[in-house]
């Protein structure tokens, strides 16, 4: 079974910084995620990364929060803190 979410977020990028936090809820197999974030007009990655879009993917077995910041080096993934 898949679900697919899709909204706006208005001034997501504010400051240059992006947070998610995903709670997770326990399972007997552990539920898969994937995140896909599209930049809005005007905000640029750093390091010369042509990507318009920041993504994430994995197993989600504890609460997980992501982030990503216009001036980090870590290039179109979003990052698990």
């Amino acid at each position: 079974m898949s679900v697919v979410f899709s909204y706006t977020v208005p001034n997501a990028f504010a400051g240059g910084l992006y947070r998610l936090s995903v709670q997770n809820q326990a399972t007997v197999h552990p539920d898969r995620l994937s995140v896909d974030v599209i930049l809005p007009d005007g905000v640029r990655l750093p390091d010369g990364a042509t990507s318009q879009a920041l993504t994430w993917s994995g197993g989600l077995t504890s609460d997980l929060h992501l982030g990503s910041s216009t001036s980090d080096a870590g290039g179109s993934s979003l990052a698990a803190h």
